[in-house]
């Protein structure tokens, strides 16, 4: 089952969204439990880990994006879709601060929701993608979406998380084939990097969310640059 949030101060808006969402899902067989809250700090307190958020961004009190900048945390440890939904054109681009997944526009529900749904239920499928390998005979297995990077390391591979880091034996080139390299970079012959905990890509390294430092290859720094920002711009059907 797929936990979804609505959040807006329109409460006619949540309940009709509410049933469109759930006859959208349920026609294609997908089993989900909606939350709906009325204001941002309702989101806020709430103990509940979301699949998919939806968040108005002109809201009284905590705005839209006040909102989100208080669950960013949240957010990417639980790799939870934001979509930001509003009448205001305008706001797009105020919105990539916050690496949403959809920006979707209320006006255009009808010809937009769909669209939207089913590149969520593919990410939403993909993040079950597992890496499988073995330390010291024992098999480990790690969800792809919580790999920040693999290095090499005194002749062995080391992949991290946020929380652990694993030495084993093989080669990058061996992980690059069996990654799912639509959310990782080769951004050096000694680091593969998932793009989802990428901060900012400078001349020389790539600032990663929790502030790690890894090098970039001067040779291909321009290529990985422009995969980095195509991955970014087409974030709606790429993010795990």
């Amino acid at each position: 089952m797929y936990k979804i949030s609505i959040c807006d101060d329109d409460r006619d808006f949540v309940e009709n969204f509410s049933l469109i969402l759930k006859n959208e899902f349920i026609s294609s067989g997908v089993d989900i439990s909606i939350f709906h809250f009325y204001n941002g700090m309702e989101l806020i307190k709430s103990s509940e880990d979301f699949d998919i958020m939806f968040l108005d961004i002109e809201m009284p009190g905590f705005s839209g994006f006040e909102t989100a900048d208080n669950l960013v945390e949240k957010i990417n440890q639980n790799n939870t879709l934001l979509i930001f939904c509003t009448n205001h054109d305008g706001t797009v681009y105020d919105t990539y601060k916050f690496h949403p997944f959809w920006f979707l526009r209320k006006s255009f529900l009808d010809t937009q929701l769909s669209e939207v749904l089913n590149a969520a239920m593919t990410v939403l499928k993909s993040q079950s993608k597992e890496f499988e390998f073995s330390v010291e005979g024992l098999p480990i297995v790690i969800k792809m979406q919580n790999i920040m990077f693999f290095e090499v390391s005194e002749k062995k591979l080391r992949l991290h998380t946020e929380n652990k880091s694993y030495y084993f034996n093989g080669t990058l080139i061996g992980v690059w084939n069996k990654i799912d390299q639509e959310y990782f970079i080769r951004c050096h012959k000694n680091y593969i990097v998932n793009c989802n905990f990428i901060r900012s890509i400078g001349l020389n390294e790539i600032t990663l969310l929790y502030n790690q430092k890894l090098p970039v290859s001067k040779r291909r720094g321009k290529q990985i640059r422009e995969d980095y920002h195509n991955f970014v711009f087409y974030r709606g059907g790429k993010k795990w």
